[in-house]
């Protein structure tokens, strides 16, 4: 008797414990704000101080700071999974639409992430003019171990190379002395006369030395598109002219564009053509010294964007004016965002206005999400990481 009502005590004090057990869990589940990632649910604690805050909040977290009391669910499997790395993320603010920019096509994208924040017609085949060189630096890069030290003879292909030219911006205006036949120059100097003045006889002459000729360069390039894994991209030539009988032959995307700039961004063996992209103008001599050069930047808000990593211009009848350009936040050199454009006669008024609109409009925080790439790949969101 005495132990059948110890047994019934026994189970009314679990019974208790339980019931508030469940009633602890259910409060602090209801202080939970949750943030979709990569295809994984963050639920970050909202009396955490470190937590992401709202919209009339400062939105850019402490670089040092990270979140604590973080948990990760598989949205297929309903589990919780091990946390297992701290990531930063753009998070659109609420009740927030969509911008437009005056081009045939467009991306966005946050570096760090990869989350796509604008997008228009991202996968439309296009040409992109002189946004090709930024795949001509890679494979001439990929292929010049001492660019200093390469010297490249500059042959009759190379003088007839239409303008953009070394020492002439456009065939109207020159400013210096253009490549002799014969001349030889540095490898290093052409290729930054490349990516700041856009230079189509740069181009050609570096693709001519690596590879023999300029179908042998498109030929490495498009092998290297296609170990980036661009899907909507084929490239004719290093300069990105129009090739006359081949319209509708050489194209890219605005997503393929982006790629090739994160790709160039992320990877420390590339890290010069940032450095490059600084270069407002500068000389330099044929490698006998007798011959000086100069080129200026294309970058039309050089001076005025402060926050401007890079950017590569592009013009040709069949592209119209493209570009690419980087940027990092305002408040927070770390946080960078890619934007692409093609085919806007507006191009820099618009980038500079989508760059606001993304700054404005998306808050950057620090949160924990389980590092499968198998369940990242697997629980991909609409919203989320699309590059």
């Amino acid at each position: 008797m005495k132990f059948t009502k110890l047994v019934n005590i026994g189970s009314i004090i679990i019974f208790v414990l339980s019931l508030s057990t469940w009633i602890f869990l259910a409060t602090d589940y209801s202080k939970i704000n949750k943030v979709s990632v990569k295809g994984v649910m963050a639920e970050v604690n909202s009396n955490n101080p470190q937590t992401i805050k709202s919209d009339n909040e400062e939105s850019i977290l402490n670089s040092h700071s990270v979140l604590e009391q973080v948990t990760i669910s598989d949205f297929n499997k309903n589990k919780v999974v091990t946390k297992q790395e701290t990531v930063i993320t753009p998070i659109k603010k609420e009740n927030i639409g969509k911008t437009y920019v005056r081009a045939k096509a467009a991306i966005a994208i946050d570096v760090n992430s990869g989350k796509i924040l604008h997008s228009q017609n991202p996968d439309k085949r296009l040409p992109i003019a002189s946004l090709t060189k930024m795949m001509t630096a890679l494979v001439t890069i990929d292929n010049i171990k001492n660019l200093k030290d390469e010297i490249i003879t500059v042959d009759q292909e190379v003088c007839r190379t239409p303008t953009s030219k070394i020492g002439c911006p456009s065939s109207t205006y020159c400013i210096s002395d253009t490549l002799k036949l014969g001349e030889k120059v540095r490898a290093d100097d052409l290729l930054k006369a490349m990516l700041v003045n856009s230079t189509n006889d740069a181009a050609v002459a570096l693709g001519k030395h690596i590879a023999g000729s300029q179908e042998n360069f498109a030929k490495l390039m498009n092998k290297k598109a296609k170990e980036i894994g661009l899907k909507n991209t084929h490239f004719c030539n290093p300069s990105g002219l129009d090739k006359d009988g081949q319209e509708g032959q050489c194209y890219s995307s605005a997503r393929d564009v982006a790629k090739i700039s994160v790709y160039a961004l992320k990877n420390e063996k590339y890290k010069q053509l940032w450095d490059i992209f600084k270069i407002k103008e500068r000389w330099f001599d044929s490698v006998d010294g007798k011959i000086k050069h100069k080129y200026v930047t294309t970058n039309a808000v050089f001076d005025t964007m402060k926050n401007c990593v890079g950017a590569k211009t592009g013009f040709t009848y069949e592209a119209g004016k493209t570009l690419m350009m980087i940027a990092s936040h305002p408040k927070d050199k770390n946080i960078k965002v890619v934007s692409v454009i093609l085919n806007d006669p507006y191009r820099f008024n618009d980038v500079q206005k989508l760059f606001d609109w993304i700054f404005e409009n998306y808050s950057w925080g620090k949160i924990t999400m389980d590092n499968s790439s198998e369940l990242v790949e697997k629980n991909k969101l609409s919203s989320g990481t699309n590059l």
